[in-house]
């Protein structure tokens, strides 16, 4: 049996009960922002892509990754707006890997120019 840093009626067990309570509802509050989040408005893609084969939507899809990724990534930005770097910059990856997945789009990098 572990034995409590303070006793039970100082409120040893109030605080640690709190905190874990505060971590499951910050838990909560986060998975319900996954389900809600438009991946689209992440990416910033125009409202009438929808509208395009799966094909283009997926060239968009990468095309706006490509260019959010450039402009979030931690190693380029310095300072105080590092960890808002890191969190769209993950929010960002994230949006490009559902849709992605999400239209079928071909997986891996396509080369460009000649094949040795």
């Amino acid at each position: 049996r572990k034995t409590c840093e303070r006793p039970c009626w100082q409120g040893g067990h109030r605080e640690k009960s709190a905190e874990l309570d505060r971590t499951r509802e910050t838990n909560l509050k986060q998975k319900e922002w996954n389900e809600r989040r438009d991946h689209r408005q992440v990416l910033e893609l125009p409202v009438n892509v929808h509208q395009l084969t799966n094909e283009k939507q997926c060239e968009w899809v990468k095309r706006q990754h490509k260019k959010l990724a450039l402009k979030w990534h931690p190693d380029k930005v310095v300072g105080s707006t590092m960890e808002r770097a890191q969190r769209k910059m993950r929010e960002v990856s994230d949006a490009k890997d559902m849709l992605t997945g999400q239209l079928g789009c071909k997986g891996g990098r396509e080369r460009r120019g000649r094949r040795n």
